[in-house]
């Protein structure tokens, strides 16, 4: 628990010295015990909130239809369930996203190997993985891992800083508006249905 502890402070208060030792650090077994350590928190609050919230919604949804809601209310073993296999998910996505950053990084001239873009790519999801399940917190923390990420790659790919902050932030926002369009489409779908059902009951109630 010490080694974790260290690292995730070494990490978040001085990540140019950090990711500049990443280079003594061999092999991808370090990065991937602390990748799987830390995503049992996002495995454990997505658990918790998740029995707490389904229920929640299938009531307000209920009262909201009139109707029962066949398999709203997940059980127990559903949710703990579900929460596994978000961690196994997570577990498996590490590799995939690595490999996805790392054909990036050598388009832009990255020098090192898989291996270092392994390292770089969970150390960089720090912030995410501790705070990424807030509500709030958890928008804020994507900036500090875009920071992380721009840092680390400077200082393991040896690509300059400019140009590291340059190849993530176009995507990045590119994504957020994206996500963003889709947010108001999907809002103004859900207001127009949920219209349209309350003009339905309404005109059955009369």
């Amino acid at each position: 628990m010490n080694f974790l502890i260290n690292k995730i402070k070494s990490l978040l208060l001085d990540p140019h010295k950090f990711f500049s030792n990443l280079k003594k650090e061999s092999g991808i077994e370090n990065a991937l015990k602390y990748y799987a350590l830390l995503s049992l928190i996002p495995a454990f609050f997505s658990f918790t909130f998740g029995r707490m919230w389904s229920s929640y919604y299938a009531d307000a949804l209920e009262n909201f239809l009139g109707i029962t809601v066949p398999l709203a209310k997940l059980s127990f073993g559903a949710l703990f369930m579900t929460a596994i296999l978000i961690y196994l998910f997570l577990l498996g996505l590490s590799f995939v996203w690595a490999g996805i950053l790392h054909l990036w990084i050598m388009i832009f001239d990255g020098k090192e190997t898989y291996e270092k873009t392994y390292q770089l790519s969970v150390y960089a999801q720090t912030p995410k993985l501790l705070l990424g399940w807030v509500p709030v917190l958890g928008a804020l923390v994507w900036i500090y891992d875009l920071f992380l990420l721009v840092v680390g790659t400077e200082k393991v790919h040896g690509i300059p800083q400019k140009k590291a902050l340059m190849m993530y932030l176009f995507p990045a926002l590119f994504f957020f508006f994206l996500a963003l369009a889709g947010l108001m489409i999907s809002f103004f779908f859900l207001t127009a249905i949920s219209g349209e059902l309350t003009q339905g009951l309404a005109a059955n109630l009369i």
